[in-house]
């Protein structure tokens, strides 16, 4: 049976969030386990971003059976006189099972979200990747950048206010 890979629907849901925690089980170890909260806040994430059309997701399946899934998340960045276009396309759990890997399914997966540049508005898509991943990326044209600086909320609130300013 020839590989499918489709648009997901709201019918989808339930796909989404187990494989988005299938990802980080994977990419976190064994030790990882999905609490019950973290799946409730998963399900009201994807849900909210999906109905909002920000979150795109497209699945692989072959005879009908899940082969692996990719999602996008779009973020809003202002227009630019040389770029008339308003997203950056987030790349978000791109995730092909064990017994799958190494068969093309996560690069016709990848492509597939690319090709969607235009119709979404997209100007730049970002990742961040494992060490697996990576070759497949860098093979699709994707670069490291050393552009971002990054401040996590409970850092800053860690902060004396006088060094705040």
């Amino acid at each position: 049976m020839p590989l499918v890979i489709r648009k997901a629907t709201s019918s989808d849901t339930e796909l989404v969030i187990s494989s988005r925690l299938d990802f980080l089980r994977d990419v976190r170890g064994t030790g990882f386990e999905a609490s019950s909260d973290l799946t409730a806040r998963t399900r009201s994430f994807v849900i909210a971003e999906s109905d909002g059309g920000r979150l795109h997701t497209w699945v692989a399946e072959e005879a009908e059976r899940f082969a692996g899934i990719v999602s996008l998340l779009l973020w809003p960045r202002p227009p630019r006189p040389e770029d008339s276009r308003v997203f950056d396309g987030y790349i978000i759990n791109m995730f092909v099972p064990p017994d799958r890997q190494r068969q093309g399914i996560g690069k016709q997966l990848l492509e597939r979200c690319l090709a969607s540049a235009p119709e979404l508005g997209i100007g730049r898509f970002v990742l961040h990747t494992t060490d697996e991943g990576r070759q497949l990326y860098e093979s699709t044209g994707f670069r490291h950048t050393q552009k971002w600086m990054h401040l996590a909320v409970a850092d800053f609130d860690d902060q004396p206010n006088e060094d705040r300013a």
